[in-house]
């Protein structure tokens, strides 16, 4: 586990972003295209939006998860699709045409505008992190933009990221100086990962870039009931070809706790200090994991959380984990719907008037770990546009490839998702 962060930093970064994010608002409006209008401006979001956007954000999670179980067969992986809708929200207000209608698609969100799903997307960002905060949960989610200097930005796509997503907006020399650009947005991801995510990007991908997007999340939250280190010991843990392998596995004391075992699947809820944010574990049992993810949907997921029944004397033997990613998402989001982004078909002139602009890269670094206390995880993602004592009732064992998914129990937003098949391996 991390250090714990203190319970009023996501206002302090917040407040201090938002200062350094105005200082420069003023000077690349001066080289901006046009007047300086809030395109979030004048919409209103009701409760059913914000449902629909966290219904929308889970579809998109299931459909990474799937991708990336094809990616990366049997393997261990960490992401936040929770992350990633926020840098596709971003960008989809500076998309036109096929290259808007396929982002909108990728996002579930075919049916309303940019700018509403923009608008719900932050209201539900809000939501989640006063959850979090009224639970003592370090939830923080940052977003900001790079500028080639001198690049003549739409006005008021740069006013919305700068003023409704509190997105800083830097000017830097991608041609001239990538080394000193990549260090600015390493940098700026390590801080607001906590150094969970040290580095998201290298100077030969940046190169030749005219603007960087991204978004960086980080979490950390102590268990309701924390294991005892005592009781962690070595245990077997079955690997996809069912091979084994020791493992550090935490054991719990009898608890009360939500707990799910049929239609081929062991499931328990492990709810995080305060009870708003809780741990799903999912372990197949009638097929493979692979086999499980790729049949997963987010109605079979709702129905299997819907199935959790709170359970007295609940034992759970789950082992601890470490487990990071660098995740490559052009291919994942050319399979998924919206190819023409990384292509010469691609439209963006929404960001400065140009229609010769496309995706050059699209990554995203993440980070989950898991121990007696609690889980720590964090993600950042980038898109640059370039040219024993009572009777124990009930005992789960996650002994074999299980998925691990953190949400919001109030929306049900799952903000991140871990796929492990083996404990001792960190990636």
């Amino acid at each position: 586990m991390e250090p714990p962060v203190p319970a009023n930093f996501r206002q302090r970064w917040a407040t201090r972003h938002r200062i350094a994010a105005l200082a420069t608002l003023a000077a690349v409006l001066a080289a901006g295209c046009g007047k300086s209008t809030d395109l979030l401006g004048g919409i209103r979001v009701s409760s059913a939006d914000v449902q629909a956007a966290a219904d929308s954000g889970n579809a998109l999670t299931i459909d990474l998860l799937q991708q990336l179980e094809l990616s990366y067969p049997d393997g261990n992986f960490v992401d936040s699709g929770f992350s990633l809708a926020a840098v596709l929200s971003m960008l989809e207000l500076g998309a036109r045409g096929d290259t808007e209608a396929q982002i909108a698609s990728v996002l579930h969100s075919a049916g309303v505008t940019a700018e509403e799903e923009a608008a719900a997307q932050k209201q539900l960002d809000e939501a989640l992190l006063d959850t979090a905060s009224a639970n003592g949960i370090s939830l923080d989610n940052a977003n900001a933009i790079w500028l080639q200097s001198g690049l003549p930005v739409n006005a008021a796509f740069l006013h919305t990221l700068v003023n409704d997503f509190s997105a800083p907006s830097s000017q830097v020399d991608f041609d001239g100086n990538p080394q000193g650009a990549a260090d600015l947005i390493n940098h700026w991801v390590s801080d607001a990962t906590q150094g969970m995510i040290p580095t998201v990007v290298t100077p030969e991908e940046i190169q030749g870039s005219l603007a960087v997007l991204a978004d960086a999340i980080y979490f950390d939250a102590k268990w309701e009931h924390q294991f005892q280190a005592a009781l962690t010991s070595s245990g077997i843990f079955f690997r996809p070809d069912n091979s084994q392998v020791s493992t550090a596995m935490m054991q719990s004391e009898p608890l009360t706790l939500p707990i799910y075992s049929g239609d081929g699947v062991t499931a328990v809820e492990l709810p995080y200090v305060g009870g708003q944010y809780v741990a799903d574990i999912i372990m197949p049992t009638a097929q493979p994991l692979a086999e499980f993810v790729a049949s997963l949907s987010p109605g079979a997921l709702t129905g299997i959380e819907q199935q959790l029944t709170p359970t007295d004397s609940v034992e759970v033997t789950l082992p601890k984990f470490d487990i990071s990613s660098q995740l490559s998402l052009i291919p994942i989001l050319t399979a998924l719907g919206m190819p023409d982004a990384f292509s010469s078909a691609a439209d963006f002139s929404g960001i400065d008037g140009r229609t010769d602009l496309q995706i050059g890269l699209a990554q995203q670094n993440a980070r989950m770990e898991v121990d007696e206390v609690g889980t720590t995880a964090a993600a950042a993602t980038v898109v640059a546009i370039a040219v024993s004592s009572p009777i124990v009732r009930a005992r789960v064992v996650i002994d074999h490839p299980f998925l691990f998914v953190i949400r919001d129990l109030t929306s049900g937003s799952i903000i991140f998702t871990a796929q492990v098949t083996d404990p001792t391996v960190s990636s």
